[in-house]
């Protein structure tokens, strides 16, 4: 009878408590591992559906202080709600700013968000000892798209064999490895890394016979050391004169890490350009221009920590960006006029002029010195200036250049970027004397508008004046510019972009014609721009672009207007088709 009665508050107990089990792991969310990375870059991430978690509960009870807040946050993460989210994180981090785990959600959450970038400021600021596989696959990439190698070989190493992402974190840890020269961990990835796309799986082929070169190098190249150092030793061993002490290898920290707007660009790249070009100018005459551009580029510079205190986090950077470029254009162009013949009542006949071709090569040289300096509530100041110089053929003689300086603020919000900038450049003759200057203020805003699609919308007012009192052109003139871009981004390193702008024009300046004494016009400028890029290796870059502009003209002398319009265009188009080589990036 007992057993009885135990066996029957046995069975009961387990029917009624079923249900509640069964609940409780319908609602628990899948492994992060099934979530898919975002995908600027071509694999950056295998193609695994993103889970679907359940909605946060609005009625659930909230923890009370920072781990109340903390669980909203996690509830709209696991929600799939990231926006949300991140601004529940940003809260918390705002009122606990030494509150670990929101400092990493926050990190994941700006990831999901494709907002690399940002993640990667967070990123810098974690300890990754103990990620998950997942979220240390997301640091290596956030590190490995900011060219910070030493970070993204760390994070990708934390993948362990077995995971879903553990062949693409080998392959993009064996590039970081190349980059440091540790080319034997960079082999060993490779081989590690089987089960890739088929873009990627091509490449992994070539890095393969690439490191295995590099390795055979370096070997050489360290048997030579040892045997220097053997000779040296010997010479120490037996000194003419006394034995001295070597010299200490200097220490380098490469740990410092600078997370402002500003960076240098390290790039030598080959450029193959295709330009046609047709200028209207208001129906009365035509010219079009058929331009091939090749030019060599090359980019480097140095940024530095101010002071030199390698490993905190922002801190004041000096930097100096360099540009060299080659370049070589081709241009061959037509002209097609109207003409009025007055002795046969005002007929009108059409002539077409060869404007003939001409070969322009010339040599540029730009430098740009700044310094960033960290502000409250991650906001930047940058202050610094650029200095270019034209060569054509390569001569200094006839030399044509510019200089300028600039502030810049910049900051970052949970939804949106945001920069101004105050400006002033002058152009300069082949003397180094100023002829023209430039007076403006721009600020911008730019976010995700959704997925994949980045709008972003600047504000800008220029003033132009001469600076050669000969010339007795009256100035200044003005340019006011508004500005609509929308960027969709797609796979395998490609985008779309079209932009929109209108432009009020106060000119007296650019369409002064000497000849006929000054001409001076207002405008209403409309210009539409749409551009294709794709980059499906790292080392090749396509683009395309389309260009409409089209103005409308208020002359302000009658008696002038027939010159104005023989000699200022009211329509642009231009399309533009270029190739790209990256030697090294």
């Amino acid at each position: 009878m007992l057993q009885g009665l135990c066996k029957l508050a046995i069975s009961t107990a387990l029917v009624i408590t079923a249900p509640v089990v069964s609940a409780q792991a319908n609602t628990k969310a899948p492994p992060a591992a099934a979530k898919k990375a975002p995908q600027k870059k071509p694999a950056q991430h295998p193609s695994v559906k993103p889970h679907q978690p359940p909605k946060p509960n609005a009625n659930k009870n909230r923890l009370p202080g920072v781990r109340g807040m903390f669980q909203v946050g996690q509830e709209y993460y696991e929600a799939g709600k990231f926006n949300q989210a991140l601004q529940a994180y940003d809260a918390l981090l705002r009122k606990y700013p030494g509150h670990e785990p929101s400092t990493l959600q926050l990190a994941k959450t700006l990831y999901r968000l494709d907002r690399i970038k940002d993640a990667y400021g967070v990123f810098a600021k974690i300890n990754p000892q103990d990620l998950d596989p997942e979220t240390a696959y997301e640091y290596g990439w956030s590190f490995y798209t900011n060219k910070t190698w030493e970070g993204a070989l760390y994070g990708f190493q934390r993948v362990p064999k077995g995971h879903a992402l553990f062949d693409l974190a080998n392959y993009y840890g064996a590039i970081c490895a190349i980059k440091l020269k540790k080319y034997e961990e960079a082999e060993d990835m490779l081989e590690k890394a089987v089960v890739l796309p088929d873009k990627l799986a091509k490449s992994r082929s070539l890095y393969i016979k690439h490191v295995q070169a590099l390795r055979l190098l370096q070997q050489k190249t360290t048997l030579a050391k040892e045997r220097d150092n053997e000779r040296q030793n010997l010479k120490d061993q037996n000194p003419v004169g006394g034995k001295k002490d070597p010299k200490p290898e200097p220490v380098v920290d490469n740990k410092w890490v600078h997370t402002g707007s500003k960076a240098i660009t390290r790039s030598a790249k080959a450029k193959y350009n295709i330009e046609h070009q047709y200028i209207d100018k208001h129906g009365l005459e035509e010219t079009s221009y058929d331009t091939k551009v090749a030019s060599v580029e090359v980019k480097s510079g140095v940024i530095l920590p101010v002071p030199f205190n390698a490993g905190k986090e922002r801190v004041t950077a000096v930097g100096l960006q360099l540009a060299l470029i080659a370049e070589d254009r081709i241009r061959k162009g037509e002209k097609q006029r109207i003409l009025i013949d007055e002795s046969n009542e005002d007929l009108a006949r059409l002539s077409q002029d060869d404007l003939g071709t001409t070969d322009y090569k010339s040599g540029i040289f730009t430098v740009e010195p700044f310094v960033e300096i960290p502000l409250p509530e991650n906001t930047w100041l940058a202050l610094g200036g650029d200095i270019g110089f034209t060569y054509p053929e390569f001569e200094r003689g006839s030399r044509t250049g510019y200089r300028s300086g600039y502030g810049l603020l910049t900051g970052t919000l949970p939804l949106y970027k945001w920069s101004t900038k105050g400006f002033y450049s002058e152009t300069v003759d082949s003397e180094t004397r100023p002829t023209t200057s430039k007076t403006g203020a721009a600020a911008s805003i730019s976010g995700d508008l959704i997925k994949d699609l980045i709008g972003k919308l600047t504000v800008r007012h220029e003033m132009f004046d001469y600076l050669i009192d000969e010339l007795k052109i009256i100035g200044p003139d003005t340019r006011t510019n508004f500005d609509l871009a929308v960027t969709q981004i797609l796979p395998y390193g490609s985008e779309i972009s079209v932009l929109g702008s209108y432009a009020n024009l106060g000119n007296y300046i650019f369409y002064s014609i000497p000849t006929y004494g000054q001409l001076s016009a207002n405008g209403r400028e409309v210009t539409t721009k749409i551009t294709a890029s794709a980059s499906p290796v790292p080392w090749f870059t396509l683009s395309l672009e389309q260009l409409f502009v089209k103005t409308y003209w208020e002359q302000e002398n009658a008696d002038a207007k027939d010159v104005f319009e023989r000699n200022v265009p009211d329509y642009i188009e231009q399309f533009n088709a270029w190739i790209a080589i990256n030697m090294f990036y």
